[in-house]
């Protein structure tokens, strides 16, 4: 049995991985924003016979309370954590800045998923886990400045949605080059593909909704993707390709293949959170 944290499980595409991981016999540590919702879920999935469910509440707008998660998490499954799935985003209309000062896309869609992950290394390197990130298609339109790393000059709201993702890309880039080696921690990104989910539903305007439901209204269930999620998990070879859609491997865009822009924000973001990594020490 394999223990499986996944962020982002209320609705959407977290929720329908929980249930398929679930189904697979896993143990799963769902992480979400609110309490009511997590209960709500966690009665649902007892109902359908689902017992290995546990869940963690933290916002990521607030990074106090991602690491405070995954002290819980440390605590109470201190034997190890064989994967780790950040799928949790949001897209704003308008820019918000986070108590901890960044703006609230950045910090959700990506710098959260850094910190989370930074402290489930030790656990991650004890089964020589994975990490896996939802990305998306439209990274291929972001360029990487880094004298506007969080997209706010000025803020457009599938701007810095389309920069987060590309910082998903470039980051897991960086977990393979300066991780992988000493710890066996392999760092994978998924595109689903169109997927109609609510990530729009919360934080928009009735325009972007309404535009949002159309577009991807010939899109894929969420309850169909899960098997895209078990092929990285079950199935695919490590080390040979990190990015995948459809269980295939994914090309990405030049900028989310620059080991220039790899090295810049891995650094930036080290220094924004005030972290290092005593485990892997970068050559």
């Amino acid at each position: 049995m394999k223990t499986i944290v996944i962020t982002g499980v209320t609705s959407g595409i977290g929720k329908e991985l929980v249930r398929f991981f679930l189904s697979k016999g896993e143990q799963v540590i769902g992480i979400g924003r609110n309490t009511e919702k997590l209960s709500s879920i966690q009665t649902e999935f007892k109902e359908m016979g689902y017992e290995k469910f546990y869940s963690v509440k933290a916002d990521f707008s607030v990074l106090k309370e991602v690491e405070e998660a995954g002290k819980k998490i440390a605590s109470e499954f201190p034997k190890g954590i064989d994967v780790l799935i950040h799928n949790a985003a949001i897209i704003p209309q308008v820019k918000e800045i986070t108590i901890d000062k960044h703006e609230m896309q950045f910090q959700v869609n990506y710098l959260a998923a850094v910190q989370l992950t930074y402290c489930l290394i030790p656990l991650l390197s004890l089964k020589k886990g994975i990490v896996i990130t939802t990305t998306s298609m439209i990274h291929k339109v972001a360029h990487f400045n880094q004298k506007n790393i969080e997209a706010t000059r000025p803020y457009f709201l599938l701007k810095s949605y389309a920069k987060t993702k590309l910082y998903n890309i470039l980051f897991a880039r960086g977990m393979n080059k300066y991780i992988y080696p000493s710890t066996g921690i392999y760092t994978f990104t998924i595109d689903p593909g169109l997927v109609k989910t609510g990530i729009m539903e919360k934080y928009s305007n009735s325009f972007f909704r309404w535009a949002f439901r159309s577009f991807t209204s010939g899109g894929t269930r969420p309850d169909q993707i899960g098997e895209n999620y078990g092929y990285l998990v079950y199935d695919c070879e490590i080390g040979n390709h990190y990015a995948y859609c459809n269980k295939l491997p994914k090309k990405v865009s030049k900028a989310a293949s620059s080991d220039k822009a790899r090295d810049l924000l891995w650094d930036k973001t080290n220094r924004m959170l005030s972290i290092s990594y005593p485990i892997s020490e970068k050559k």
